[in-house]
């Protein structure tokens, strides 16, 4: 497999300004931008409802996920999940059942676990307030990911991690691109996160060509060369408000292409769509991602 960087630069431009303009297939933005009712954004409790739903947002529906959450706020009665003061003063059998009313948790007891457990992190640690962590690492995107990923706690002489699935290569990242658009966080080296990478960012990114060849194999080792042929194509490229590019600006667009268009490419490579903005770049050939995370391409 290669990297065609001619390619990756002219899909981000394009990718990059549909998706601010006519959209990509029609999307303009993406679920989390409705605000549950009477919540201000960039408001602590925005910031904190951005972050516990981030931490369960994996093998599931995008769309329902946040949809949940928004449920999940406006109800006087589960309010509290999203307080980490709450939170510790709450049984977990408690937290559970009310995870579940609204759908905000698919697996009962596993989603529990992680939203206490990040609550609970948050609280004891940070006062409840995320900012107080990005402080901690001065704003710096990868550092926070880092002290993230790394920290831990004990429990019966056991070692824990301290925020479960936020900690993850593709969740970590996204919560932080979600932070600074939705929430108006400012952070810094951005452009040294990777783009998160999952199945419909790869399949969209095979189809365009900007990683072409052949391959069968394990995802993993290609949706690493993915995240670093989006780090080469946006190198030089300029963003709204004249700020560089970053690879994280892509996700979205590329994500919508994939679900509203690339999905429905037939085996020799023919997509179904009858226009696509970016369908001068669409290389033929055959592209299968399997949900075991096995992949074959012939492009």
């Amino acid at each position: 497999m290669n990297i065609d960087r001619q390619r990756g630069e002219r899909a981000a431009v394009i990718l990059y300004n549909g998706f601010r303009n006519e959209g990509v297939h029609g999307q303009t933005n993406m679920t989390e931008d409705i605000l549950p009712d009477g919540v201000g954004a960039g408001s602590l409790e925005h910031i904190v409802y951005i972050t516990l739903t981030m931490a369960v947002n994996y093998q599931r529906d995008i769309r329902s996920l946040w949809a949940a959450a928004r449920r999940t706020f406006g109800d006087e009665a589960t309010r509290y999940l999203f307080c980490p003061a709450e939170i510790q003063k709450v049984p977990a059998n408690r937290v559970a059942a009310d995870l579940q009313k609204y759908g905000l948790a698919k697996y009962a007891d596993k989603d529990a676990y992680i939203w206490r457990t990040v609550s609970l992190s948050l609280f004891k640690n940070y006062d409840g307030d995320p900012v107080n962590l990005f402080k901690q690492c001065n704003w710096y995107a990868n550092v926070i990911l880092d002290k993230v990923r790394n920290a831990r706690h004990y429990y019966k002489n056991r070692e824990y991690p301290d925020f479960p699935y936020l900690r993850g290569d593709n969740i970590g990242p996204y919560w932080l691109k979600v932070l600074r658009d939705r929430a108006g966080l400012s952070f810094v080296n951005m452009d040294r996160v990777l783009l998160p990478v999952g199945m419909h960012v790869a399949r969209s990114t095979l189809s365009l060509g900007v990683v072409r060849g052949r391959y069968a194999g394990d995802a993993k080792p290609l949706f690493d060369l993915i995240r670093k042929a989006w780090s080469q194509s946006v190198q030089g490229q300029i963003a709204d408000g004249g700020r560089k590019m970053i690879a994280l600006d892509l996700g979205e667009p590329l994500w919508h292409l994939s679900r509203h268009g690339c999905a429905s490419r037939d085996e020799q490579g023919a997509c179904a769509r009858d226009y696509c903005l970016a369908q001068e770049l669409c290389v033929p050939g055959s592209i299968n991602i399997s949900s075991r995370g096995r992949v074959y391409v012939n492009t």
